[in-house]
């Protein structure tokens, strides 16, 4: 009992020395200010006393001036103390104390600069973060938490620094703007381990890119030798620098090299790929089409619509249908369909433009109705993606009531996946909602820059550069680059394939155990062998290799027109103009082969898959 009385004071102790600390600036400040307004009151109420006494500017000065002695300890010599009122008398002592603390806390600080700029001084192999924005907030964290030795200079704007809890020794924020020189100077750019430029768009990330790369050929940061590491965050938007491959091309020199990543578009993959529409089984031949709802068409939603294009492709035959509901997206919307002028024909897509949660069970009804065209049924997924809190938890409990009152909707609960770090509905029963949080499951150095996400694409382009081995032409085509100097656009294509890795591996109809045994068989075998063993494999199992096939030729047109690409003959890839998006029927039976070898390679992607989840 005594023990944990004691316990209990020191704790008291120390939460009071924390909040004296904490406000000790309020603190001397409002005594400075008290001792003012206390000397001034007192001394006009002395001065009153005077039979001949009235307001005069003079009389007014004399106050200001007798109360200004008391900071200097001074004595008013033809004033007897005694007489003082009580203002003057507690101002007396006020004024001398605040004046000191402030005198304190003001050396304190400067001692404390002093000593940061120091250590700022030393710093070797650290990590700068460049602005604000919540992946960078989260990875500053976790750079603090899990890299003991680690140390992060954050430059962000006012009031955004992170909330770091006991790491203040290793993490040194600067309040200014990320592409002045002088933060950049300050940060030590030329000697960090890696920089992250994180800012709150595109434009500005890449302005401070420039910055960055104009420091570090400055003389006065020649001293160092080594190449920085400059992670960009970038969009995906077909019209973004990063689509065109220019913030790599322009801003890596030998002294910066760029990489460029986005953590919304990770977001996006991670939540599909954990969580996708056909949990409850792939379309088969005859079914209806998948339809998925998508809440909200800020930055994550547009991005989960297009991964949503991206992997739902399956045996029925059937494009998507996505229903996307949000309140004033219109615009977004338009340029959503200027971005991609081929939607059409890769996915059947809606927008109602209304406030998600005033949604009636009869609008809801609507959306899901067979007679609309095409028709459509009961939503098999909700993406709930948009950031208004009070629309989610709206738009949430709606579809854990079955998003409409109809009998037939009723019957078809939809899968429901609210994107954010709301915990109030998660796993509540029937019809639960899976709260999907990017800060804490996908916002993190292993999947924004070690690159966790892409490690089955690379997979899949390093099998690719192993078959041109030999070609006369290796090394001639765009695509015959290792994946460090891969275009952007390339690498997407890779990131497309092989996020529909899942999807093949229901699609097959085969035990996983099977399809792995069999990649192990043909691991070191020819192309041709592999192509003549897979066809045993395929007729011993039932596989339907030519639908298969298809699949994957609809799966390859929603990326090139996600990519931003249309019909057109000749090929132009500077138009975005491709000859091969045309129905799989119509291709040539070269070209279908590309699509049969994908199908015939697929338990060597399988493989590469799983090797990937178990390294993370």
């Amino acid at each position: 009992m005594k023990s944990q009385l004691m316990s209990e004071q020191q704790g008291f102790s120390a939460r009071i020395g924390l909040f004296l600390k904490e406000r000790a600036r309020l603190i001397f400040s409002s005594a400075l200010v008290g001792s003012v307004l206390l000397g001034l009151w007192g001394y006009v109420e002395l001065q009153a006393q005077a039979p001949d006494w009235r307001w005069t500017l003079w009389g007014v000065l004399d106050a200001v001036y007798s109360t200004l002695r008391l900071f200097v300890l001074e004595a008013a010599a033809d004033t007897d103390s005694s007489t003082w009122p009580w203002q003057v008398q507690l101002a007396r002592f006020l004024a001398p104390l605040s004046l000191a603390g402030a005198g304190i806390q003001a050396v304190m600080t400067l001692l404390q600069g002093a000593r940061w700029k120091r250590r700022m001084s030393r710093l070797h192999d650290h990590v700068v973060v460049l602005g604000a924005a919540s992946a960078g907030l989260q990875l500053v964290t976790e750079c603090l938490g899990k890299h003991r030795k680690q140390q992060v200079v954050h430059v962000h704007g006012p009031g955004a620094r992170a909330d770091v809890g006991g790491e203040e020794g290793r993490y040194y924020p600067i309040e200014g703007d990320a592409f002045e020189a002088r933060m950049l100077q300050l940060a030590r750019v030329e000697f960090a381990e890696r920089v992250i430029v994180m800012t709150e768009s595109d434009h500005k990330n890449i302005r401070v890119a420039k910055a960055l790369a104009g420091r570090l050929k400055d003389r006065e940061a020649s001293t160092a030798t080594s190449r920085v590491d400059c992670f960009l965050e970038m969009s995906a938007d077909v019209g973004s620098p990063l689509y065109r491959g220019e913030a790599v091309n322009h801003l890596s020199t030998d002294r910066l090299a760029v990489h460029l990543f986005n953590p919304v578009r990770v977001a996006a993959r991670e939540l599909v790929r954990w969580h996708p529409p056909h949990v409850g089984g792939c379309p088969a031949s005859g079914h209806r089409p998948m339809h998925v709802l998508v809440v909200g068409f800020e930055s994550l939603g547009r991005e989960v619509v297009k991964q949503l294009i991206r992997v739902c492709h399956y045996l029925d035959h059937n494009k998507v249908q996505i229903t996307i509901v949000a309140e004033k997206a219109q615009r977004a919307y338009r340029r959503f369909l200027k971005e991609v002028p081929a939607l059409d024909q890769v996915a059947d897509v809606i927008f109602h433009d209304a406030d998600p949660a005033s949604i009636t069970n009869q609008v809801w009804n609507q959306l899901q109705s067979p007679e609309q065209d095409p028709p459509r049924g009961a939503f098999h997924a909700a993406y709930i993606t948009t950031s208004d809190s009070g629309d989610a938890f709206a738009v949430a409990m709606d579809a854990r009531d079955g998003l409409g009152n109809a009998p037939e909707l009723r019957t078809n609960r939809a899968d429901i996946v609210l994107c954010g770090n709301n915990t109030f509905l998660d796993n509540q029963g029937e019809g639960a909602v899976t709260v999907f949080d990017p800060q804490k499951r996908v916002w993190t150095t292993g999947y924004l820059l070690q690159g966790y996400a892409d490690k089955i694409a690379m997979g899949i382009h390093d099998g690719y550069l192993a078959s041109r081995q030999g070609s006369k032409d290796f090394r001639k085509k765009p695509a015959d680059r290792e994946w460090e100097v891969l275009p952007e656009n390339l690498r997407d294509a890779n990131r497309d394939q092989a996020d529909h890795v899942a999807v093949k591996t229901v699609m097959f109809g085969v035990s996983e155990e099977a399809i792995l045994a069999h990649a192990s068989h043909v691991e070191s075998l020819t192309k041709a062998d592999n192509k003549r063993e897979f066809t045993k494999f395929a007729k011993l199992h039932g596989i339907p290799l030519e639908e298969l096939a298809e699949v994957e030729h609809r799966r390859w047109m929603a990326s090139k027109a996600l990519a931003g690409f249309t019909y057109g003959k000749p090929r132009d890839d500077k138009l975005r103009h491709h000859d091969d998006m045309i129905p799989y029927e119509d291709l040539d039976d070269g070209i279908q082969e590309y699509d049969r070898d994908v199908i015939r390679e697929f338990p060597e992607r399988l493989r590469l898959a799983r090797k990937s989840d178990a390294s993370h």
